[in-house]
């Protein structure tokens, strides 16, 4: 592998890390529907594809994890995370389709979306890190709850 190969590794594997250590990402992921290790193989995925020097292959891809995987484990975790994501798509779709969810869902769902963006940088711009977290988890936990209990 040349240098430039192993700087566009080097580069996808920053952020990755950067992406697993922001506070908001593992809030969120806390209580998606996927485990940490199928949203850092899909992570890996999608940046694996989005690196700009080279495209990264599944045998690049599989070193990126956290604990490396054979390229076969690191193939079957990201088609059980993109089947989890497609179901919670079409579980969406469904609500919507019964008219159980409607376009004020969307609506509320885009207003805590731009809210995640500005806390996004008010941590960025903050030492009370912990303190906004705790706000945001609040936030987040009150309207998903608030729009579940409306279906």
């Amino acid at each position: 592998m040349g240098e430039r190969d192993q700087g566009g590794i080097k580069d996808a594997k920053n952020s990755i890390f950067r992406v697993l250590r922001d506070p908001i990402i593992r809030l969120l992921l806390k209580s998606s529907n996927l485990t940490p290790i199928q949203f850092e193989t899909m992570l890996i995925d999608v940046i694996g594809r989005m690196n700009q020097e080279k495209v990264l292959s599944y045998e690049e891809k599989r070193k990126l994890r956290s604990k490396t995987v054979s390229r076969g484990a690191f193939i079957r975790t990201l088609s059980q995370a993109r089947e989890r994501v497609k179901e919670a798509i079409y579980t969406i779709l469904l609500f919507n389709y019964l008219g159980i969810l409607d376009s004020s869902f969307f609506e509320d769902y885009q207003q805590l979306f731009e809210r995640l963006r500005e806390y996004l940088q008010d941590i960025e711009d903050s030492e009370k890190t912990k303190i906004i977290l705790r706000r945001i988890e609040h936030e987040i936990k009150t309207r998903i709850d608030a729009l579940i209990r409306s279906l």
